[in-house]
């Protein structure tokens, strides 16, 4: 399912779920802000490990399901937030190299919580690296990293 298919849902759903008609402005531009980031590979979603909204929760990818915790909004800084928690997505500890864990944590003006999205993939503004699954992994609770932008799937997000 495309991006703009996604959000077209979203939308929709949310306004049959809060039953609000779409002539309110305000639910609509709210429910467009957020959206799902897709794994190439593994047509999984973005998400945080059980749903978890605390500074270093892993950022992993899951079933996609609608869920708040797979929702996000990519703000004007460059930063992907999550509907869910409110927490940007960090490398942990504000690291740069290959396999560093990527976490939620409180948003801040550090270039290791701004993403580049750029010909599929999101790329870290501090390091330069890629969005990737661990060991280009697939599964379910598959934790996320960075790693050196290498063209393999694991690294696209739609």
């Amino acid at each position: 399912m495309s991006r703009t298919k996604i959000r077209t849902a979203l939308v929709a759903g949310a306004a049959v779920a809060a039953g609000l008609s779409f002539g309110s402005t305000q639910a609509s531009a709210t429910a467009l802000d957020y959206f799902t980031w897709v794994n190439s590979k593994s047509n999984t979603c973005m998400s945080t490990y059980a749903a978890g909204t605390t500074n270093n929760t892993a950022a992993i990818v899951y079933d996609c399901n609608g869920s708040f915790e797979q929702l996000w909004e990519h703000d004007s800084q460059g930063r992907l937030v999550n509907d869910k928690s409110g927490k940007c997505l960090s490398t942990y500890a504000a690291g740069t190299a290959n396999n560093t864990l990527v976490i939620i944590y409180d948003c801040n003006n550090g270039d290791e919580q701004r993403w580049n999205y750029s010909s599929g993939q999101l790329v870290n503004a501090k390091s330069g690296k890629c969005l990737s699954t661990y060991a280009a992994g697939t599964a379910n609770s598959t934790k996320l990293v960075i790693y050196t932008c290498n063209g393999e799937n694991e690294q696209y997000w739609i």
